[in-house]
């Protein structure tokens, strides 16, 4: 009964509450061990970091119930869009990850504009009103991003802010590691 009790708790701990998917730890726990999986076996890795576009407006103009219907449509486009091995995660509020092995930058930026177009493409309903939900990527690979946590994610998060900067909904690309 203890054994089952920790290992709920250790779910809990690593799971977040709305939307089903695993949490900052982790994220941060997984991605750590991806990269030292992808540098043993000389294999490409991707991160997509991506956030919504709107949150913010749609709390404040149909509430936040139905934000957290857009936090949940967006986890579960993620689970539907992304392959088995991929891992998914909210990094924090509105920001979500996707861990990317054996998957180089290309393949990513496809999954990531495969991703865009369907959260594009698929409104949630706000009191009857079609409420469309836009989403802006970033996609950072290694090595040629960096071959840590922190580099990865900060190239990702560059370059998700350059979409957001460049009028959101968009898929932009980290070239190098991003610039402090």
């Amino acid at each position: 009964e203890n054994a089952r009790l920790y290992q709920s708790a250790r779910e809990l701990s690593l799971t977040d509450d709305l939307t089903g998917l695993g949490n900052y730890r982790y994220f941060c726990d997984l991605l750590d061990k991806e990269i030292e999986r992808a540098t043993r076996h000389s294999t490409p890795l991707t991160l997509i970091m991506l956030d919504s576009d709107c949150l913010k407006h749609i709390n404040d103009r149909h509430g936040h119930a139905i934000g957290d219907l857009h936090l949940i449509r967006l986890a579960d486009t993620m689970r539907a869009v992304a392959r088995k091995s991929d891992i998914i995660a909210r990094y924090a509020g509105d920001e979500f990850m996707i861990i990317l092995p054996n998957t180089i930058r290309a393949d990513g930026l496809v999954l990531a504009e495969r991703l865009r177009v369907e959260m594009e493409n698929s409104p949630i309903m706000g009191g009857g009103t079609p409420v469309t939900a836009t989403i802006s990527l970033g996609v950072a690979s290694m090595p040629e991003s960096g071959r840590s946590v922190d580099a990865l994610v900060k190239a990702a998060d560059a370059a998700m802010y350059e979409a957001k900067r460049r009028g959101k909904n968009k898929v932009m690309e980290a070239y190098g590691p991003a610039q402090a």
